[in-house]
């Protein structure tokens, strides 16, 4: 039965739960409640504006955005500074960082999210001897395979093992709500490394070892502050008893390897261009990376950060289809305005800060860009997976996952004649992959006829795919 119009539920309780703080008129209604004939042209732009501020990826975006501008400023001025190759080399070790640091404890700072375990001398130990192999591994492939010096090596090597016992511990600070220190490692990296390439300019000395031993510090002295305070405190939100029972090796294990996936894809660049075109093309990369891909590397972070609960708390598919509507306009507003941002103005930027040092071409613009919207559609699809599917559907995107880390290699190798155009094609093949797997996979669960999830082992695989994507 048609409702009377003096009992309609207007439309504007909706829209401001939607976005807090910002009132939207009903179609129907003005200020006053009175009927309107039609929408105000004020009244659509806010309606506009408030779209986007319900997206919950957009203002992650923005969090993010405010912590990788310093990153992105530091590649730029190191590439104005330093020689190419001395610059590829920081760009080299840093992505070996950013791959090693996060799966150095091989799972054991998923364990702490998960089981808010406290921190004990006996998973300092595991976490210690883990990294040490994993730091190992790095040596030995930054001297033997990118020809890195002897000592460069050892820095790296030191760095790794001080970044992955310190991010085992800002996983329990991360579990306990402590945002700040949870933080301080992944995104407290960015100003350092800003802060060094100051000392590099003031100084005069364009060596890649500043950087380098800089970011090493940094990592080992936050590694000892966090475990000396996680150490000496006792709380009532860890699971004390957690700690007592056998470590979850197989459990870490998984969680590690679903890391590896992920960043295997995001690193892949910067860590097969020296083998295929060279520390110089890598240096070009850099360049292209800081501000090209920087751009879809935040929207990536973001989707994949706060599409995952919201999905989770979805009550209905209707709810589902709403929330995925919702992110899908927003981040696709921000991609098209980006996209043509982007292509305007990238040369002018690179002009004004590297001069004629570095040129990127319209067809490696275009790639980037290209690559960039398949990164960004992944992330949309592998967070419906994380926050939807079974265990079982689960297994199979991380199979998928590996497989689209393998495409993106043989991609990049098919493309090498092409030099870096070619590659960043070649790359971005292995994106695509993913994103059809896990629009396959999360399709049927945006049907009438799907059910809800539910299951332990489906939220606790969903849990792990969410802190995924936010490692650096």
């Amino acid at each position: 039965m048609q409702q009377p119009a003096s009992s309609r539920t207007p439309v504007t309780p909706i829209v401001a739960q939607l976005a807090p703080g910002v009132r939207v008129l009903d179609d129907q209604t003005d200020a006053s409640g009175r009927a309107a004939d039609s929408p105000t042209v004020g009244a659509r732009m806010r309606l506009a504006i408030a779209a986007l501020l319900a997206s919950g990826s957009l203002r992650a975006a923005l969090i993010y955005g405010s912590a990788g501008v310093g990153f992105a400023l530091a590649n730029l001025l190191m590439a104005r500074v330093m020689e190419p190759r001395e610059y590829a080399i920081v760009a080299l070790v840093v992505s070996l960082f950013n791959v090693s640091v996060p799966t150095a404890p091989l799972g054991a700072d998923g364990i702490l999210l998960r089981r808010r375990m406290p921190l004990t001398r006996r998973l300092l130990g595991r976490v210690s001897l883990t990294s040490l192999c994993v730091g190992s591994i790095i040596l030995v492939a930054g001297v033997a395979y990118y020809d890195l010096s002897p000592r460069m090596g050892f820095l790296a090597f030191l760095g790794v093992v001080g970044g992955g016992v310190g991010s085992a511990a800002a996983a329990y600070f991360q579990s306990t709500q402590r945002i700040g220190l949870a933080l301080l490692l992944s995104q407290g990296q960015n100003i350092v490394m800003l802060a060094l390439v100051l000392v590099v300019v003031i100084t005069g000395v364009r060596s890649a070892s500043i950087p380098i031993s800089g970011m090493t510090f940094f990592y080992l002295l936050c590694a000892g502050m966090l475990w000396f305070m996680g150490l000496r405190e006792r709380r009532d939100d860890v699971d004390m008893e957690a700690a007592k029972e056998p470590f979850p090796t197989r459990e870490a294990f998984s969680y590690a390897g679903v890391i590896g996936v992920s960043l295997g894809l995001v690193q892949a660049e910067r860590l097969v261009l020296p083998g295929l075109l060279g520390l110089e093309a890598l240096a070009l990369y850099g360049v292209l990376a800081a501000i090209v891909g920087s751009v879809f590397r935040i929207l990536l972070l973001a989707v994949g950060f706060t599409l995952v609960p919201d999905l989770r708390r979805a009550g209905t598919v209707r709810e589902r289809r709403s929330v995925m509507g919702r992110e899908l306009r927003a981040v696709g507003a921000v991609v098209l305005a980006t996209t043509i941002g982007l292509w305007i103005f990238t040369p002018t930027v690179v002009h004004f800060f590297v001069g004629d040092k570095y040129v990127l071409a319209p067809a490696l613009i275009a790639a980037s860009i290209c690559a960039g919207w398949f990164k960004v559609s992944s992330a949309f699809g592998r967070s419906a997976v994380s926050a939807l599917a079974s265990a079982r559907d689960l297994s199979r995107f991380n199979i998928a996952g590996w497989l689209s880390v393998g495409i993106s290699l043989l991609g990049a190798m098919a493309g090498a004649p092409w030099g870096l155009t070619g590659v960043v094609w070649g790359l971005a093949a292995g994106w695509l992959s993913l994103t059809l797997a896990a629009a396959y996979l999360a399709a049927p669960h945006f049907r009438e006829s799907s059910a809800l999830p539910d299951g332990d082992d489906a939220s606790a695989d969903a849990q792990v795919q969410s802190e995924v994507v936010n490692q650096p």
